[in-house]
């Protein structure tokens, strides 16, 4: 029998949560997405400014102009978030 070997993995590393649920027979589907940024500090929530709430959501939603100022980055990340990472990175 094989011994299993424990599984360590670098740091810092991003992880995700993407639980989903499909209706079919309403044709809905929701996808969450979460991610975390695990450093030898601890866990770093990417999303924590994120709406998740339908309210928050729709009100996101109905804005009439779009965020300003470069406010929001790659894959919908804020600035203020990235430059969080980076910092907790180096």
């Amino acid at each position: 029998m094989l011994t299993p070997l424990p599984l360590v993995l670098p740091l810092p590393r991003r992880e995700a949560a993407e639980p989903d649920i499909y209706l079919p027979d309403e044709g809905f589907a929701v996808r969450l997405e979460n991610h975390v940024l695990v450093t030898h500090d601890g866990p770093m929530d990417l999303m924590a400014g994120i709406p998740i709430e339908p309210e928050e959501i729709e009100k996101l939603m109905n804005q009439r102009s779009a965020p300003k100022n470069g406010s929001i980055g790659n894959h919908g990340t804020s600035i203020k978030t990235q430059r969080r990472v980076a910092a907790a990175v180096k």
